[in-house]
């Protein structure tokens, strides 16, 4: 039976415009059993750290979505990252995203995927012994958004989504399909230090926690639609927009293989001649029949050239060796696909079908990275290096 993501599309209105999404957390929860740390696949965000009865390894939703992560109402399972830059100001005009297969309805209280620890906003499901039963979207100290009578089954996977607007209103989806929609008036409050995976306030009571498996969150800045989620819901482990078509690994920050002459930056691959490394991201969907996926690079030494390409492999287990000034974190089957031209302030993008240039088929899981000169400020001395990688697997 088909998996439940749980797509808690959660969009802030602020004061402005509302945003076209990015990806800012993904927590793909593929870590093996007894890991200590749960990878930010996104590359904006923090590892998050799993206490108490958390059972990694377990299976996930669909293949595409690797393992899961099994949480234990009665242990007090969860896990907890901190806040950042990523989400701090995301108050409304956001979405969330996730695979759930709930086990129970929790207790006496809602049982949460994700949330903000004592503040801002959180979503979950409201139990049976509630006075109604359905899903839930709460802006702390604000508003309960809740949608009565939509539950997801238990014992299966299911997909669910929770849109909340600039206009401050949450969309609830299920399963690809929109299921309802709860008015509301204000953006959240700011939010504490700590952000949950699978419950609500951890160090005070009602605790909230999620009772079952939790796969591939995913968090964006700005409203998905319908469409979107459709999307999500379709392509099971599949990522939408901003750095978001794929997922960012093999960064230059001395979380893997050290850069090559000490060269390190906390964004992007290596350090360059700017100070600072130069950052791969995907926009648009990875799809073969929308076929809208951008690569952009940012970081990079301005009028200088960069080649974009394509590899199968993710290269030293994404963790990636030595080459140039930079990390090759991609390789196996290499295919050019475009030379760009970085404009005045360091940027460029492709302008292709990467899908044709890189003969991909739906299924496929491609990574892609950015090859360019540093003629003049070299840190190394190689006069070249490369961003950080993005991994994306293709849909239909």
């Amino acid at each position: 039976m088909r998996s439940l993501t749980i797509c808690c599309a959660l969009l802030f209105a602020l004061p402005a415009a509302a945003q076209d999404p990015t990806l800012v957390a993904h927590y793909k929860l593929d870590e093996a059993l007894g890991a200590t740390s749960l990878a930010e696949s996104s590359g904006q965000g923090s590892p998050a750290t799993p206490v108490n009865s958390v059972r990694l390894g377990q299976p996930g939703a669909d293949a595409g979505t690797g393992t899961s992560a099994d949480f234990n109402l009665s242990g007090d399972g969860h896990a907890t990252f901190p806040d950042g830059a990523n989400l701090t100001n995301l108050r409304n005009d956001l979405t969330v995203s996730a695979w759930i297969n709930p086990e129970s309805y929790g207790a006496e209280w809602p049982t949460r995927i994700l949330s903000n620890d004592s503040s801002s906003w959180a979503c979950g499901i409201m139990n049976g012994s509630m006075t109604v039963s359905g899903l839930r979207f709460t802006t702390l100290g604000i508003q309960d958004y809740d949608l009565a009578g939509v539950l997801p089954p238990l014992d299966e996977w299911t997909h669910l989504a929770f849109v909340m607007d600039a206009s401050n209103d949450v969309t609830f989806y299920m399963n690809g399909v929109n299921v309802g929609m709860v008015s509301g008036s204000s953006p959240s409050n700011a939010p504490s230090p700590n952000w949950v995976i699978g419950g609500l306030r951890v160090n005070t009571t009602p605790h909230e926690y999620f009772d079952g498996k939790i796969d591939d969150l995913q968090v964006y800045a700005g409203s998905l639609t319908g469409e979107d989620i459709a999307f999500l819901f379709a392509n099971p482990g599949a990522t939408l927009s901003g750095s978001g078509a794929g997922n960012g690994y093999c960064f230059g920050d001395g979380g893997g293989t050290p850069c090559p002459c000490g060269n390190s930056s906390s964004v992007g691959g290596c350090a360059n001649g700017t100070g600072v490394g130069a950052t791969l991201t995907s926009s648009g969907q990875a799809s073969l029949s929308t076929d809208t996926l951008v690569l952009s690079g940012a970081g990079l030494i301005p009028s200088q050239p960069g080649l974009y390409f394509q590899g199968n492999n993710a290269v030293n287990a994404g963790s990636g060796n030595n080459f140039g000034d930079g990390l090759r974190c991609a390789g196996g089957g290499v295919i050019r696909l475009q030379v760009r031209f970085a404009s005045g302030t360091g940027d460029s993008a492709t302008t292709i079908s990467v899908s044709s240039a890189g003969m991909t088929a739906a299924g496929d899981v491609k990574r892609y990275q950015l090859w360019y000169r540093d003629p003049v400020s070299s840190p190394c001395g190689t006069q070249f290096n490369l961003s950080n990688g993005v991994e994306v697997t293709w849909g239909a």
